[in-house]
């Protein structure tokens, strides 16, 4: 019988990791270049260069063949793991279910990972900055910086599905900005969700809260954010995506969890990423 309950607790425990980790994965991950069930210890994407179109000759003569290059963007997966124990005498003397919480902190510390890892690829190599003097001196994200950063990836070729990372500190004083709450440039009503908005100047925009892992960097009071085309990040992760063990260990009268994952995140294309710097304690005007 108590085979039978740890079996139990085995893959009830698993579900619960792999269903809260994949409600956060997507924050990032749907705007890079994903590539999953990666075999080996290193991924690559090839990158096609351009050509230029050449007009048709006379009839029956020869065709111009263009040769269309390619560049190969390689990396290495890095290792990750997030251990707990879930103590089989405090799980019956506390208010709230143990196990379900220990899921949650185990998949969101990996989800977190993976954010992280695609937001080091944009602070590593981001092609353009949008100084915090756009649209005032040393002030906080406004409309103007949003528009000079659509426009600079527009102006790189950068036109597919983009995303805008910011902090909530820096949201506060985009909302005192008429382009970003009045009816009369967006919907009231996805403001009335209090995610601001899915889509807006052609970015979908993704909040970074405060994370140990790092979010948006600051210092001396500027916050950098980011915002990207889906072609300039590429990640990656290994065969099966996140994954559990769990054990039982009689010393520590409980089931040790480990939760393991192997990924990566590169720059794809520097041009498609634009830094957007934000003097973080300034108020709306």
């Amino acid at each position: 019988m108590s085979l039978q309950l740890d079996t139990a607790f085995v893959s009830t425990f698993q579900a619960m990791v792999i269903s809260a980790y994949q409600q956060r994965i997507d924050r990032l991950r749907g705007y890079t270049r994903f590539q999953g069930d990666v075999t080996g210890k290193d991924v690559s994407w090839d990158i096609a260069g351009e050509i230029v179109a050449q007009e048709r000759g006379a009839p029956q003569s020869a065709s111009n063949i263009l040769n269309l290059p390619y560049t190969r963007v390689t990396a290495t997966l890095k290792d990750w793991e997030a251990k707990t124990v879930t103590d089989k005498f405090m799980a019956a003397k506390v208010l709230f279910s143990a196990k379900a919480e220990a899921a949650k902190a185990t998949a969101a510390s990996m989800a977190r990972r993976m954010m992280q890892e695609i937001l080091n690829a944009a602070i590593a190599s981001s092609g353009t900055t949008v100084e915090t003097t756009v649209g005032g001196a040393g002030t906080n994200l406004n409309f103007a910086k949003v528009r000079d950063a659509r426009a600079t990836l527009l102006a790189k070729n950068a036109d597919g599905k983009a995303c805008f990372c910011y902090h909530p500190n820096n949201i506060k004083s985009l909302w005192a900005e008429p382009e970003a709450t009045s009816s009369d440039f967006v919907t009231i009503q996805r403001l009335n969700s209090g995610t601001f908005v899915d889509e807006w100047m052609g970015f979908y925009w993704v909040p970074i809260p405060n994370m140990t892992e790092g979010g948006l960097p600051i210092a001396g009071g500027v916050r950098d954010c980011f915002c990207w085309n889906e072609d300039a990040i590429g990640s990656a992760e290994w065969t099966g995506g996140l994954q559990t063990v769990i054990t039982w260990e009689n010393i520590l009268s409980g089931h040790l969890v480990n939760a393991m994952w192997s990924g990566i995140s590169k720059t794809l294309q520097a041009d498609g990423i634009v830094k957007v710097q934000c003097t973080d304690a300034a108020g709306p005007a």
